[in-house]
This record gives structure tokens, C-alpha cells and sequence, in this order.
């Protein structure tokens, strides 16, 4: 195609995208009611198991973006929550016939999103403003993450155990590392980030937290899980993980919700919005994700006392909130005590941690400076598939990163972490005196509970991390900060 055709074509898209049409949906999309309604997609998605429904139609949205979008900053909520999309019957890791297998209609998932990826680098390469952004775009992470990166793919190099499950070592160092930087990569230079929004990850976290309460809500209705009047824990599952999972990734995203209490002013509603979250994190009997939640709860108000605009009204919102959960502990103690009392009886029980650290230790021990690689050669952790085609995808993991990481990466990979870990430190640090303070909360609270568990390495919550960080370092904070 002649040069001359091409620029009055791309010249043609330019005036397309400035139409007000065009602006008006637009202006939709980079709103919290887009948001929303990716939300409540992914929720139906989920209770319904429409998912090759709902997916394709959010890879619609994505080819829009990338056709007549701004830039590609609606693409964050789709991003951060598609992941929380796949139902309890869809579950790849309980049922051999999930759509998400490629016979059984995954091929179609995959052809969507090479649709959408296609759409993405076109538009970064015919939009000369957008794609020289995206080029130009700094980075303050990235070195941090490549060295980590770098580790990851070195685990277990040296071991003899580099190729004993074929090149899936190598396949899932690369996801690990993806995981980590590749949202951020991409979200930092394909968004206009003098445009976005202070409050705009608050409320994609937010929407997210709503959203996995529905599901943990509709898993305790669903899933046979109140029998007796009893809580049955290990019915607590959905199509993409299982209590831990959910109680996790619903803790990260309290935060969110106090923080927009605290700029909006309307400290009633978001508190509210809040505590259920906080109340389906209960309902997971998810040790670590209670403990979490009610840690990053007290630490969210505590930060937003600081504005003096809402602080009388958080003061007596919680007195009052404090008051009511007293009493409702009081007046309803037998049921409640009956209703978790597999929490109860479960006590400080390890469950196998006990075991399983100390044989991280021992495995650190034997391969010191690049581990053994992720596919551990002990048979003492928990296998949470049941289906081996999985199993030989997705290894078990240790349930604490830096047993995770001494074990399959050795002293190199702890370094690389620790070397990122300083570099997001140091941001945050940067910006504690604004918003991207609840952001680095969120992220907090997952690698909080990634001390007991193997959310840091289970990819998805990492994805949200990832996108985090994006939103922490770019928004544009400066004259809008929380004194």
C-alpha cells in the first residue's frame, strides 16, 4: 500500500477518534461505570459459566480500544479482573471437560485474544503519538523486574533437575516473570497518564472486590457449603481458585474502597462497601485473608484519618461500627460459633507448614545459589489440581515466598526479589504523601498474605500487582496530594 493511501488512512482513523460520538463513548469507557460493567460481566461470567460468552465480548471492548480508544486505560479494569472470570463447573484443575481446555472450546478463547493483541500492536504502531510514547515511556521498575526475571528463568540451573519436566521449568519461570512486569510494561506506556484520574485504580479495585464478594457469596449458596449450619471449607471454591484465592484477592482491594471514602467524603458508603468486603473475606474461613483483611482495614482508616475533611466522620462511622459488631457478637455468639466452627476447631493448625518449610530449607540447602527450579522433587506439599495435564503445567508451590524462592531460585533469586522489593519501596516511599498510598496498601496485603501462602507465584494476583504498580508510578499525583 502506497505511503500517501496509508497516512490519509491513519489521518482518517485521527478524525474518527475526535468525533463526539466517538468522545462520548469514550468518556464511558474511562469512567467507573465502565468499570462496573466489566465487573459485572466477569460476575455472571463466573456464577453462569458463560465464558465463552463473556470473554469474547471483553476482547470486543479491548478491539475498540485499540481502534478508536484514547489510549488503552479502559483495557486496566479487563486486565486486572479477567482472570476471576472461570466458574466452579469450568474449574481446569476439577474437570477434564472445561471450556478452557483447547478441545473443549479454549481454542476460541485463544483466537479472541490473538485478535486483541493484534488490534493493540497495530494501533501502538500506526498511532505515531501513542506508539513514540509507548517507545519513550521510563520505567523506574523495570530494571529491578528484569533481574528478577533473569533469576527466574536461571531456577534450578546446575541442579540436573533444569529439564527433567521438559522445558515447563523454563516455560513457567517465563510466566512468573510476566506476570510480574508484563501489565506494567505495557500499561505504563499505552496510557496517557496526564489524563487518568486520580481516584481511577481505587475504583477498578474497588469494582474487583465487589465483584469477587458476589462470587464468594454465590459459592456459599451455590457450592453446598453451609451444611448443618455449619461452614464445609472445602466446598469453598470457584473456577480459578479456591478460599485462599478468594479471600485474598477480596483483602487486597479494602483498601481501595477506604481510600475512596476518603476522597470522595462519603465515608458511610465506601466504609460500608468496605466491611462487606471484609464480611466475604470471613466467609472464605481464609486464616490468612481474615487476618490480612482486618490488619490492612485498620491500616487504610489509619492513613485516612490523616485528612482532617472526614476524619470526625470516620471517628464516628467506626465508633458506631464497632458498637454494632459488638453486639452482634454478643447477641448472636452461639450461631456464629456454630457456623465456623471448622475455623474454630482448626485453631493455629499449620497445615502442613510445619512439614513444608523445613523441607524448602532442606532443598535450599542442596542447591544453594540457583535452587532446584520451580518443579519441586519433594512430594510433601499439597497438590491442589487433580488433573495431571494441569499438574504438569502449574507445580506446587511452597506457600511462602522466601521459602518459594530459596528452594526454586536459590540465593540469586532471593537477592533479585530483595533488589525489587527496594525498588518498590522506594516508590512508594515517593508518594506517600497521595492516593497511590492505598495502591501500595492493596499490594501490601497480598504480599502480606504471600508469607503463608503462594499468591506472589500464582500469576494472577500478580497480574493486579503488576498493574498497581503501573498506576502508582504514573498517575499524575503532583498538586493533589492527601496532607
Amino acid at each position: 500500500m502506497p505511503q500517501s493511501v496509508l497516512d490519509r488512512k491513519i489521518t482518517g482513523m485521527q478524525k474518527l477518534r475526535q468525533s463526539q460520538s466517538i468522545g462520548k463513548i469514550n468518556d464511558f469507557m474511562e469512567s467507573p461505570w465502565f468499570i462496573g460493567v466489566v465487573c459485572g460481566l466477569i460476575l455472571v461470567c463466573n456464577l453462569l459459566g458463560a465464558e465463552l460468552i463473556v470473554y469474547p465480548v471483553l476482547v470486543l471492548f479491548g478491539v475498540y480500544m485499540a481502534a478508536f480508544g484514547r489510549d488503552f486505560l479502559p483495557l486496566t479494569a479487563i486486565a486486572a479482573c479477567c482472570y476471576m472470570g472461570p466458574s466452579v463447573h469450568n474449574n481446569p484443575g476439577q474437570n477434564p471437560n472445561s471450556v478452557l481446555y483447547p478441545e473443549k472450546g479454549g481454542w476460541v478463547l485463544a483466537v479472541v485474544l490473538a485478535v486483541l493483541i493484534l488490534a493493540t500492536v497495530l494501533r501502538l504502531c500506526l498511532d505515531r503519538q501513542l506508539g513514540k510514547g509507548f517507545l519513550r515511556c521510563r520505567r523506574s521498575l523495570m530494571s529491578g523486574m528484569v533481574i528478577l526475571g533473569a533469576a527466574y528463568l536461571l531456577a534450578g540451573a546446575f541442579s540436573g533437575r533444569y529439564f527433567e519436566n521438559g522445558i515447563w521449568n523454563l516455560v513457567f519461570a517465563l510466566l512468573q516473570f510476566v506476570s510480574v512486569a508484563g501489565f506494567y510494561w505495557f500499561f505504563t506506556g499505552a496510557v496517557r497518564w496526564e489524563r487518568v484520574h486520580t481516584d481511577y485504580f481505587l475504583w477498578v479495585g474497588l469494582g474487583a472486590g465487589l465483584m469477587v464478594s458476589g462470587q464468594i457469596i454465590g459459592v456459599v449458596l451455590g457450592n453446598n457449603v453451609i451444611e448443618d449450619s455449619q461452614i464445609v471449607t472445602p466446598m469453598i471454591f470457584t473456577g480459578w481458585g479456591n478460599a485462599n484465592n478468594m479471600g485474598c484477592m477480596a483483602a487486597m482491594m479494602i483498601p481501595c474502597a477506604v481510600g475512596l471514602a476518603r476522597r470522595t467524603g462519603k465515608v458511610t458508603l465506601f466504609c460500608l462497601l468496605a466491611i462487606l468486603i471484609a464480611v466475604c473475606v470471613c466467609l472464605t474461613c481464609s486464616r490468612t485473608s481474615m487476618a490480612a483483611a482486618a490488619l490492612i482495614y485498620v491500616l487504610s482508616v489509619a492513613v485516612s484519618l490523616r485528612d482532617r475533611r472526614c476524619r470526625k466522620k470516620l471517628l464516628i462511622f467506626h465508633g458506631i461500627a464497632a458498637l454494632a459488631l459488638a453486639a452482634a457478637l454478643f447477641v448472636m455468639r452461639e450461631e456464629l460459633r456454630t457456623l465456623f466452627d471448622a475455623l474454630v476447631d482448626r485453631g493455629l493448625d499449620p497445615r502442613m507448614r510445619d512439614i513444608i518449610y523445613p523441607e524448602g530449607i532442606r532443598t535450599f540447602r542442596e542447591n544453594p545459589v540457583f535452587g532446584e527450579g520451580f518443579y519441586p522433587s519433594t512430594d510433601k506439599i499439597y497438590e491442589w489440581s487433580k488433573q495431571e495435564r494441569l499438574k504438569a503445567i502449574l507445580p506446587a508451590r511452597w506457600h511462602n515466598t522466601v521459602i518459594q524462592l530459596l528452594a526454586s531460585c536459590g540465593v540469586v533469586g532471593l537477592l533479585a526479589y530483595g533488589n525489587h522489593r527496594q525498588h518498590t519501596i522506594r516508590l512508594f516511599w515517593e508518594k506517600r504523601k497521595t492516593p497511590a498510598i492505598y495502591i501500595g496498601l492493596s499490594l501490601l496485603a497480598m504480599l502480606l498474605m504471600s508469607l503463608l501462602d503462594c499468591h506472589f507465584f500464582n500469576i494472577g494476583p500478580t497480574l493486579v500487582y503488576s498493574i498497581g504498580l503501573a498506576f502508582a508510578e504514573k498517575t499524575q499525583w503532583e498538586n493533589r496530594r492527601y496532607e
